[in-house]
């Protein structure tokens, strides 16, 4: 004999899950007159069943749509077997809400077990011989079997997503099924004892994670499968998929949980951004975050608040107004006459010799250089004269760059544009290095970073339509 032509059948007789040869046709004869019994004794002393009273034996739609009259009050029997060719929904039954002992379905015609949407826990699951029956959807808020799920010889069954919310279950058998083809409805298994997966020919994926953390958890699997080529076929077929989450530096999140550097136990994702040129909180952005005066940099590593910190004309990575430096070194953007520098002075831009400059720089904390805000044509104050800004990074911005940082390759988005815009990019000097037109119906272009007119530095992206105007800060580094 096949050692799996038999498989697990309950017996009521013993209340004990055992190898046998009886049919299902058998077991069941023996449940309906052991149900008749008790349905005569309770019939004799009250009308309404107490939930230890409840043993159901449904063999008809009839007896599932009269459920409620016949066992009023019987929310949570404590055996429930639904058997029979007539059956085709099992709707009536929506006033169960669990099965402390045995749920055992075998109807050839059933098609949906909607019905059984509010069960939510089960001793003891048993599918078998449903041959109409595609999936489990009506078991959708199913936690918990306390025993076993059997699901077997059901011809028609191509997944078993409906038992997504199960959360443990001592034992799962899933045996000649034969149209199944995905079992992640296990998904959700976060507690089972044993996985008996034998013979599917459509089944391709056990991959899923639920079945890696089982796996990972010391779960018994026994696989007989033997498709040609499956990928079910033993416990290495189900392994291979899994991806090991691994938290190399013990910050709580791994790689595939979006830990972009699992090297640095300070970079995590919802870790606090802090001013360091990388990305701390794993949102895909370096140093972000309110830029209350609108340079192009973020309050984070704003060294002169109203001043503008984009500026570093003589690449020595400090922003420019910050340091006395010599005339020449400042940007001729800042320069206003013979001698003269612009400083920003108690908010206000400021025209001073730049012999005064140590004064105001060491006496009043002014910052060297025009001052910024978010209103008006001071928003990037080093580029006054060469562009006219109108809005800059509005919070709704029409202009889209990414990456940023970029190093090779630079996308560039328009939306809602409305007409032709003229794309410009802009040196940290304000001066004109590239510049091409937008179609408005593509709304995109890709720049060629690589190409040696770009250096590592920052730059300004303008996009000017017919009604607008806008700037975004970008940074090159290669």
């Amino acid at each position: 004999m096949n050692q799996f032509s038999e498989f697990p059948s309950f017996s009521p007789l013993n209340g004990r899950t055992s190898f046998s040869k009886l049919s299902t046709a058998s077991i069941f004869k023996q449940f309906r007159l052991f149900t008749m019994l008790i349905f005569i004794c309770c019939s004799l002393g009250s009308t309404t069943f107490l939930n230890s009273q409840c043993v159901v034996s449904l063999q008809s739609q009839a007896d599932v749509d009269n459920y409620a009259v016949t066992f009023p009050g019987c929310t949570t029997p404590a055996n429930l077997y639904i058997d029979g060719s007539g059956i085709t929904n099992l709707l009536g039954l929506s006033s169960i809400t669990s099965v402390s002992g045995n749920l055992i379905i075998s109807a050839s015609n059933l098609t949906s077990l909607d019905g059984l949407n509010n069960l939510s826990s089960v001793g003891d699951l048993n599918m078998q011989n449903n041959a109409s029956l595609v999936n489990f959807d009506g078991l959708s808020n199913l936690s918990s079997v306390n025993d076993d799920v059997k699901i077997i010889r059901n011809a028609s069954l191509i997944n078993i997503d409906g038992l997504s919310n199960l959360s443990s279950a001592n034992r799962i058998i899933i045996s000649l099924n034969a149209s199944l083809i995905s079992i992640e409805g296990l998904n959700g298994l976060s507690s089972l004892g044993t996985l008996i997966i034998v013979r599917h020919t459509q089944l391709s994926n056990c991959s899923i994670q639920g079945i890696c953390d089982l796996l990972s958890s010391g779960t018994s699997f026994n696989i007989v499968n033997v498709v040609p080529g499956g990928a079910c076929n033993s416990i290495e077929d189900l392994a291979a998929g899994c991806v090991v989450e691994e938290d190399l530096d013990s910050d709580g999140f791994s790689v595939e949980e979006g830990d972009c550097d699992d090297t640095d136990n300070t970079i995590f994702p919802g870790a606090a951004e802090v001013c360091d040129g990388v990305d701390n909180n794993c949102d895909g952005q370096i140093d972000e975050g309110a830029d209350d005066d609108c340079d192009g940099v973020s309050n984070l590593c704003d060294i002169c608040p109203g001043g503008d910190d984009s500026i570093d004309n003589n690449n020595d990575g400090i922003a420019d107004c910050s340091q006395l430096l010599s005339y020449n070194e400042y940007s001729s953007a800042w320069k206003c006459g013979n001698n003269k520098i612009n400083i920003c002075h108690n908010g206000k831009t400021l025209c001073i010799s730049k012999n005064a400059l140590p004064a105001h720089f060491n006496n009043h904390g002014d910052f060297v250089g025009p001052c910024t805000s978010c209103s008006g044509s001071n928003a990037v104050g080093h580029l006054t004269g060469r562009i006219q800004q109108s809005n800059f990074e509005g919070i709704h911005s029409p202009l889209e760059i990414f990456p940023n940082p970029a190093s090779n390759i630079l996308n560039i988005h328009g939306h809602d544009l409305g007409s032709k815009a003229v794309i410009t990019i802009y040196d940290n000097l304000g001066r004109k290095i590239w510049q091409q037109n937008m179609d408005d119906r593509e709304g995109f272009i890709q720049v060629d970073l690589t190409n040696p007119i770009f250096h590592t530095g920052m730059y300004m992206v303008s996009m000017n339509t017919e009604n607008s105007k806008v700037v975004k800060r970008l940074v090159i580094s290669k």
